[in-house]
């Protein structure tokens, strides 16, 4: 989870020399050695802005992320997603453990299960 200064976006942002960086997509690209395609855009499927996770971001198109979000979150295939990440011990990575998320969780693992 970043803790650095925060764009008036909600993303964490960091200076490097006369360049301002977004947090998670220098993040992305370092972890995987590569360039966010031009056009393209991170989605963050724990749907943590300040989330820095490489794990926890996938690379889609401006349209898709609309979608996304205007869908209400993630879709079922992302909830099996994150069960699997729970499942791994990796829960409070994902959702920096706020009770509202958690609370998601549990109605998601009843509704699953």
């Amino acid at each position: 989870m970043w803790e650095g200064p925060v764009h008036s976006a909600g993303y964490g942002r960091f200076l490097g020399g006369d360049d301002q960086w977004l947090a998670h997509r220098w993040a992305f690209e370092y972890h995987h050695s590569l360039e966010i395609p031009s056009g393209l855009v991170l989605d963050h499927l724990c749907e943590v802005k300040l989330c820095v996770n490489p794990d926890h971001l996938e690379v889609v198109t401006q349209q898709e992320n609309v979608r996304r979000y205007h869908a209400g979150g993630l879709t079922h295939a992302e909830w099996r997603q994150v069960y699997k990440l729970w499942v791994k011990n990796t829960w409070f990575t994902f959702f920096g453990a706020l009770a509202g998320w958690i609370a998601m969780v549990v109605i998601f693992l009843v509704w699953v299960l």
